[in-house]
């Protein structure tokens, strides 16, 4: 003999169903707030990256030296010559050009450029 479960005996189609429709409703207001809660979360962490960024406001005519790679030990000069910058093919790479008017064979990065105040 089988004795039917307090879950069969209260079962109720009907509010099942309506059960299930506030559940979908529900989680669209759940989906809502968490979709807030994500921007939110993207807006601090984008400021927090951007309050350490350096802005490196070099553009073309200014003069700047190079960082010496590979990195130098002791008490040698960390920093080298003037060089003018010719050509920025985008807003962080940089041609240079010495000061004898020989350009360099390879573009140089912002983050290894010291600006020099001429």
């Amino acid at each position: 003999m089988e004795v039917p479960s307090e879950r069969v005996t209260g079962n109720d189609p009907a509010t099942n169903t309506a059960g299930l429709r506030l559940n979908m409703d529900l989680l669209e207001k759940r989906h809502d707030k968490a979709h807030l809660i994500n921007l939110n979360n993207k807006k601090k962490i984008a400021h927090h990256y951007n309050k350490k960024v350096l802005p490196r406001p070099l553009k073309v005519g200014d003069w700047v030296m190079k960082e010496v790679i590979p990195t130098p030990t002791g008490l040698k000069a960390k920093w080298e010559g003037s060089f003018e910058i010719v050509n920025s093919p985008s807003p962080s790479i940089f041609y240079l050009r010495d000061s004898d008017d020989r350009v360099l064979p390879r573009p140089w990065n912002a983050c290894h450029l010291h600006y020099f105040p001429v």
